[in-house]
């Protein structure tokens, strides 16, 4: 059994009119049809950003294949007054599958939790008790509670970056608003790049309740 990413898009907007965003430019899109049995790593997206590679774990593959450890990471700077939405849409097979942004990866090797995470989702694996889940981060800090779903086959996260001082995070699962969120934007490790993430892990996701580290 396994876990098959179909896309990943990312989009960036400018314009906001009668309060709907209309996405002027695609940052990254992503479909996934590489050869089998090539690695994620160093290959480029079907839509990019300054010639940016990904940047994976060897578990994951060109052609969405995902084995039970990684994490994939794409440069992203955050503009203010801008607003962004990356999405996934996936084959879930196997173990919990997630997407979000990292402040400093460590280790592509590991789970995308393990790896400084904030503002991120996850969807559970097929027949799990559990229902798929948002977080503010870092880590499992800030649970946003559960969703009204279990096994999302699509997963995102919009930012509106409305300010130095203050961003709207809403997390949605198969389409349906989960929850938003008003917060001071993360720290970033760098001041010249963040990434966006998908990930996924044979191990289990313990929510907290702990205050988020922005508030």
């Amino acid at each position: 059994m396994r876990t098959t990413l179909l896309y990943v898009l990312f989009l960036a907007s400018l314009v906001v009119l009668a309060g709907e965003q209309t996405f002027g430019k695609t940052l990254y899109y992503d479909d996934f049809d590489g050869a089998p049995g090539v690695a994620l790593n160093t290959t480029v997206p079907d839509v990019t950003i300054n010639d940016a590679a990904w940047e994976a774990g060897s578990a994951v593959m060109a052609n969405g294949a995902l084995g039970s450890l990684f994490t994939a990471v794409l440069p992203f700077v955050p503009e203010i007054g801008t607003v962004y939405e990356v999405s996934a849409t996936l084959e879930n097979e196997g173990d919990w599958a997630a997407i979000g942004f990292l402040t400093n990866p460590t280790n592509l090797d590991t789970r995308i939790l393990d790896n400084n995470v904030v503002l991120w989702c996850l969807a559970r694996e097929p027949g799990s008790a559990n229902f798929d889940q948002a977080f503010v981060g870092p880590g499992t800090a800030g649970a946003q509670g559960d969703a009204s779903v279990s096994s999302s086959t699509k997963l995102m996260v919009r930012l509106e970056t409305t300010s130095a001082s203050e961003w709207l995070v809403t997390w949605f699962f198969d389409g349906a608003r989960n929850s938003n969120r008003r917060s001071m934007p993360p720290r970033w490790t760098s001041t010249t790049w963040a990434s966006v993430s998908t990930g996924c892990s044979t191990r289990p996701v313990a929510a907290s309740s702990t205050s988020s580290w922005w508030r």
